[in-house]
This record gives C-alpha cells, structure tokens and sequence, in this order.
C-alpha cells in the first residue's frame, strides 16, 4: 500500500481578501484567520494592505513561516493589553513585520509551549515590552529594531534557556526598564546588539548563569551592565 503524500502549502493575506500572492492555497483578509486555515509546516504570506495596518492581536498556533511580503509589514494591536503576536507552539518564522500599538503588553510573546522560534528582521515599536520570553529555550531573535518601548526590549524569563540574541538594536524610551533582561534564564548568547537611552541600565541579569555576552554596544543610560547574583 502507498501512504498518501502532503506537502506544505502557501496562504495569502490581503485586507481585501483577494488573491495577491500567485499559486496561494488560499486567500485571507486577516492574519489570524490564514494561521487557523495552515497546518504545521505550510507559509503565511502577508500582503500590504493598501495604506492601511493590520489591526489584530494573533495567535500563531501552528509551527509555520510567517512572513510580510514587504519590509516591516504593520499590524497593530487591537487590544493594547494583549501581546501583537502570541506563540504557542515550536518552530516559528517570524519575519518582515511592523508590530506595535501593544502599549500594555509585548510586541510578541513566546510563551512556555514554544520554542526553536526565529525572528527576523521585524521592527517592535510603542509596545510595553518587545519580545518576551517566558520558559521559551532555543529561539533566534537577530536583525530586529526595537523603540519607543517603555519596559524591557527583550525579556528572556523563567527557564528561556540557550536562545540567541544577535545584531538587534534597541532605543529605549523611558519607563523602569532597559535595554535586555535576563531573569532565571540560562545559557543563552547576546551578542553584536546596540542599546541606547536605557533609562537605568542597557543591560540586566538576575539569577542568571553561564550565559555569554559579547560585542554589544550600550550607551546613554545610567548603567551599562548589571550582573545582579548571575
């Protein structure tokens, strides 16, 4: 007997929910909906949507690629208490987005059911927190830009072991916050990253071991680096 073959499939998003992505397996007028539609494996392109944002909050609940068809893409928060993209699940690519207006939670949220996430060249912007991870291990975040961020630009939390951190900029804006926070994570590399106007420090662990931080850039706060029992 033969075993049936699937491959992985494309699905489009348009505003207007028309096609604009060529040999797309379906065509969506929100995100949320082409990720409920995709299965593990498949891609989500997302198309501009005129001179308009996306206005969503999004659950990614399939490991999948997730990409915005031009630079930075924008969607923003419909519910500013809720993170702009929510992963639940492993093996996420995250790429070419504008995520903002979270101005009471995260740009995005990788929570304790993900892991093995890459974001790529996404631009986190008037969000309370950048990306945050809560007992996520083993994700990339590298080439991203992050402002206007009145908490921390990126939270490695709780057990968020042997990710790395590489070659993203971060220009805080004001609040308690800083630059890049490690807290009870481990093993994880920051590396090749530039903080400016961190409002006390640039950078900060807590209960924090083995970690490897190496050829950042921090400027203009009151400290650089706090090593805080790690």
């Amino acid at each position: 007997l033969l075993s049936s073959l699937t491959f992985a499939a494309t699905y489009a998003v348009n505003g207007t929910g028309n096609s604009c992505f060529a040999g797309a397996a379906g065509n969506f007028s929100t995100i949320q909906s082409a990720v409920n539609a995709a299965a593990d494996g498949d891609t989500v392109i997302v198309c501009a949507n005129g001179s308009s944002a996306y206005t969503e909050n999004v659950n990614v609940i399939r490991s999948l690629n997730l990409y915005g068809n031009q630079t930075r893409l924008l969607v923003t928060a419909v519910n500013i208490s809720a993170p702009v993209f929510r992963v639940n699940t492993t093996y996420v690519n995250i790429t070419n987005f504008t995520l903002s207006g979270a101005t009471s939670s995260m740009g995005i949220w990788l929570n304790q059911t993900s892991g093995y996430v890459r974001i790529f060249n996404v631009n986190l912007t008037n969000n309370s927190r950048g990306v945050y991870t809560y007992t996520s291990s083993n994700n990339n975040i590298s080439g991203n830009f992050f402002s206007n961020i009145s908490d921390y630009g990126i939270n490695l939390d709780t057990s968020s072991n042997g990710n790395r951190v590489e070659n993203n900029t971060i220009v805080h804006s004001g609040g308690s916050g800083g630059g890049i926070h490690i807290g009870q994570a481990h093993n994880n590399t920051i590396i090749l990253n530039t903080v400016f106007n961190g409002t006390n420090w640039n950078m900060f662990t807590s209960l924090a071991h083995n970690n490897t931080i190496v050829n950042n850039t921090f400027n203009t706060s009151i400290y650089g680096v706090i090593l805080q029992s790690s």
